[in-house]
């Protein structure tokens, strides 16, 4: 018996509905590819986009270095080629006279005024025998020359330079001028000894140059004088003397010029009671020469001995009071 309330669907319907579901999904399926395909294109595209920035950014910092690498060259040689100039450059002849002026007074007219009367002094402890071939002691040094009343010409010097170390004095000394004239001041003289010590115990000592105290002497002319009229000698007052006041030294160092007088110039650095401390250079063979005060160009006293420090010296100028 066949129920009328039942339905079928006939086979022509599901063939519909399928061929709908077929569809409708062929359709999303369609959609969904699309989406896909087109969020592939935009990845491979940013991903393509990076990649040149990349690329460019890099080729960029390539440059920069191959810019900086030209310029540093560009500059290298550039340094090389002055070098190489200032190597090939001629000296300019320099025809300008100049005169150098401290502190108002005239530096070179200073040293001119007083190098003539620094001389060198070589004493001899001892006589030279030929036939025994001995050879005396030799010290050497340096001496201002002046006409001090009651001894006449004399060469003032340091005691230490005309004693040995044992404190015996000369026989004889040399005292000239590089090329120039010269006396020798000898024990042996008919005028007797001419070496006077300061008796109050300072490396001090005079030297006397008149002919009666000679053994041999070459002159030339205003090599030496004797006229007390030319040969004033002018001592700084020592309450005019302050700290920083330039100085130079003459003299004949060991180091020094082989054919001339040494100037050397400095400051007074300090003050003691016999000795002004000064940074102008003192070497051996300085000692007995002059030092001289430039702005009143008068004789401070003697340069005498050194200090030496690790790295600096600071020499000694004993106060000459006649």
């Amino acid at each position: 018996m066949i129920n009328k309330n039942n339905k079928f669907i006939r086979p022509s319907t599901w063939i519909i509905i399928g061929i709908a579901v077929i569809f409708i999904i062929g359709v999303f399926g369609y959609q969904m590819y699309n989406k896909f395909q087109q969020r592939k294109i935009e990845t491979e595209k940013k991903f393509s986009e990076q990649q040149k920035n990349e690329k460019l950014l890099l080729q960029n910092q390539l440059d920069q270095q191959a810019l900086d690498a030209e310029l540093q060259n560009t500059t290298l040689n550039e340094l090389k080629q002055q070098i190489t100039d200032l190597k090939n450059k001629q000296p300019e002849a320099n025809t300008e006279s100049k005169t150098i002026v401290i502190n108002g007074a005239n530096y070179t007219k200073i040293v001119t005024e007083w190098q003539n009367r620094v001389a060198e002094v070589v004493c001899f402890f001892g006589e030279v025998d030929i036939t025994k071939g001995t050879v005396p002691e030799v010290s050497g040094g340096s001496s201002l020359l002046a006409n001090i009343e009651g001894y006449g010409l004399v060469a003032i010097t340091n005691r230490h330079v005309i004693t040995n170390n044992s404190g015996k004095i000369a026989n004889y000394c040399v005292v000239g001028f590089y090329g120039g004239g010269f006396r020798v001041a000898s024990v042996n003289s008919v005028g007797g000894d001419p070496f006077l010590i300061d008796t109050r115990g300072k490396d001090s000592a005079l030297i006397m140059l008149d002919d009666k105290f000679l053994t041999d002497k070459g002159e030339t002319k205003n090599q030496f004088f004797s006229s007390p009229n030319n040969n004033s000698l002018r001592i700084c007052p020592k309450e005019r003397v302050s700290l920083g006041d330039q100085i130079i030294v003459l003299g004949y160092p060991s180091i020094g010029s082989e054919e001339s007088i040494t100037v050397t110039a400095g400051i007074i650095s300090g003050l003691e009671t016999d000795y002004y401390v000064t940074d102008a250079k003192i070497d051996h063979g300085n000692s007995g020469g002059a030092a001289i005060l430039l702005k009143y160009s008068c004789y401070l006293g003697i340069p005498t001995w050194v200090n030496p420090g690790s790295f600096e010296s600071l020499g000694r100028i004993l106060i000459m009071d006649f």
